[in-house]
């Protein structure tokens, strides 16, 4: 065949060259499941309910709010969509995608999501699960406890972060609505304890100071987050996990 004839013979069957749209919605399809469309829209709709959250805290229903999220969560781990108590590798399964969730919104922020994942991780139900937790799992719960501190000192690391995250105008920092409602209620306490006692009045005084520090920082962020947002909060935090439960294919719509 003549070399112009085998050239031509060539471009003819020759494939077109991908475009780059074309690679990146290639690795879209390998690498994309739907375990990762899970992921963002929780993501997602959890922020929509820290901003909201913020607005609860020092009133009464609080502690409620926050109790009903994170059992609802840890019934994910549980339970299956009938119930019924979830086979191992499901179990595992929905350990390792709450797991993803608790470190992917700590890296953007949303602290307070972060938060309430962690606390349904680490509950006595799910605790009760056997089933081999991912090996990343004791590297986050130190990360957590780092950043957070830990439940005898009310977390005041996490306080003092959102104090200086208020100071700098960090405006990705979403500080945890539950730490925030605790601290006030365990300095009103602790407070009064001390009136009660009759301890020094300079002493009073400096706890009601740095008490009022945090107070100032919880009213800039439920204005600026709480009240600056059409996200309404999730069923996450306003179903009971009794009602819940059959829910589970809906828990994160509106």
């Amino acid at each position: 065949m003549h070399n112009k004839g085998r050239e031509l013979l060539l471009q003819a069957y020759a494939k077109p060259k991908p475009r780059r749209q074309s690679i990146k919605r290639l690795l879209h399809c390998l690498f994309h499941t739907k375990d990762d469309d899970f992921v963002e829209e929780c993501l997602r709709a959890c922020k929509g309910s820290s901003f909201r959250l913020l607005g609860y805290v020092g009133k009464d229903i609080m502690p409620k709010l926050s109790e009903r999220a994170i059992g609802n969560l840890a019934l994910l781990i549980c339970q299956d969509e009938d119930g019924k108590s979830n086979k191992t590798h499901q179990a595992k399964k929905q350990f390792s995608l709450l797991c993803t969730i608790m470190n992917k919104a700590m890296d953007s922020g949303d602290h307070n999501t972060a938060w309430i994942v962690d606390k349904a991780l680490r509950s006595m139900a799910v605790q009760k699960m056997r089933f081999k937790r991912p090996k990343r799992f004791k590297g986050l719960i130190e990360k957590v406890d780092k950043a957070y501190g830990i439940h005898d000192r009310i977390y005041a690391k996490h306080v003092y972060r959102a104090i200086q995250a208020h100071a700098q105008d960090q405006k990705e920092f979403i500080p945890a609505a539950t730490v925030l409602d605790l601290y006030v209620r365990k300095s009103q306490a602790h407070r009064k304890a001390m009136q009660q006692n009759g301890c020094r009045k300079e002493w009073i005084k400096g706890a009601e100071r740095g008490n009022r520090i945090v107070e100032e920082v919880i009213d800039f962020y439920k204005i600026t987050l709480s009240q600056n947002t059409h996200m309404p909060l999730i069923k996450l935090y306003t179903k009971d996990p009794a009602e819940i439960a059959t829910e589970r294919s809906v828990l994160l719509h509106c």
